[in-house]
């Protein structure tokens, strides 16, 4: 699970912490604190974090405060990013889907969406989300790994191939990608390209997670053959 964080829409800290905060003169203090609080500004608790993004919604929903819209999308991601941390799909997903009716070809938000619907089995919806992000940014590689991700759960490997294909043609170092593709090859029974995702991935200098995982592949190859 990979959410992601930034993106190319005005975060609400920096609405806040820069020049567009003239543009806002009615915020109180409590306000302006919500919404840096709400942004992860100076790593508050996640629930803190969630109390401040709920209470900016809230009050936006009582005509207390009236956010322009970038503001109001980013009040719903975030609090959707926290659920995920926190474990917690289904309102990660709710939330996500709030923000997206406000701003529907937000690719950050539609695979982080994605990446919910993935960690909570649900391959379709995951597929479809991720299959938007890649519409609308044909070139996000780690969108392509995922969706190849969703259907290698849905045991669609050849499907999911051509995803960690597209993905690894996009970023030729993308670790993780040979690793998924080493898994998929290795269901089709492609023992010989398996083994030699894996001894590429082990190559290409993974972290600690992906090399213990190629090197295990490796191993279960090596004894079944």
């Amino acid at each position: 699970m990979r959410v992601r964080t930034r993106s190319t829409i005005t975060t609400i800290a920096t609405c806040i912490a820069g020049a567009t905060v003239l543009a806002l003169p009615y915020l109180t203090a409590l306000e302006s604190r919500n919404i840096l609080q709400c942004s992860g500004h100076n790593e508050p608790s996640l629930d803190r974090q969630i109390a401040a993004c709920t209470a900016l919604i809230r009050s936006v929903k009582k005509s207390m405060l009236i956010l322009p819209p970038p503001y109001l999308v980013s009040a719903f991601a975030n609090r959707g990013n926290v659920y995920m941390k926190k474990g917690q799909y289904e309102r990660a997903i709710q939330d996500y889907g709030q923000a997206l009716q406000l701003s529907p070809n937000y690719t950050t938000i539609l695979y982080n969406r994605g990446e919910a619907f993935l960690a909570s089995a649900q391959w379709d919806t995951a597929i479809r989300d991720f299959g938007q992000a890649i519409r609308l940014n044909p070139k996000d590689f780690a969108a392509f790994n995922e969706r190849g991700r969703a259907y290698a759960n849905k045991h669609e490997f050849a499907r999911a191939i051509e995803d960690y294909n597209e993905a690894i043609r996009l970023k030729s170092n993308f670790v993780i990608a040979f690793n998924n593709r080493g898994v998929a090859l290795r269901f089709l029974g492609e023992r010989e390209r398996a083994t030699a995702d894996f001894r590429k991935a082990l190559m290409l200098n993974p972290n600690e997670a992906n090399r213990q995982f190629a090197e295990a592949a490796l191993k279960e190859l090596t004894e079944k053959h």
